[in-house]
């Protein structure tokens, strides 16, 4: 019997262009991540970008990325 692999996320600010969360995730905790984000900000009224700018947090371009997982391992000491 073949073992279903399970999928992992990880969500990417294309606005910033790096990396809204270091943790890898389940899809459901991505999409709840990525709705959840804007609210961060309620407070603060604004997001301000890596070049200073101030936008509506839901204008912040999240991305929803796969992570791919190798076994191979280029150090191997043989």
């Amino acid at each position: 019997m073949k073992k279903k692999k399970r999928l992992r996320y990880t969500v990417f600010n294309k606005t910033d262009g790096f990396y809204a969360s270091p943790d890898i995730m389940t899809k459901k905790q991505a999409d709840k991540f990525v709705k959840d984000f804007p609210l961060r900000y309620t407070k603060q009224g604004y997001y301000r970008t890596n070049k200073w700018e101030k936008i509506d947090p839901k204008d912040v371009i999240l991305e929803i990325r796969p992570v791919i997982f190798s076994n191979k391992s280029k150090n191997k000491l043989n």
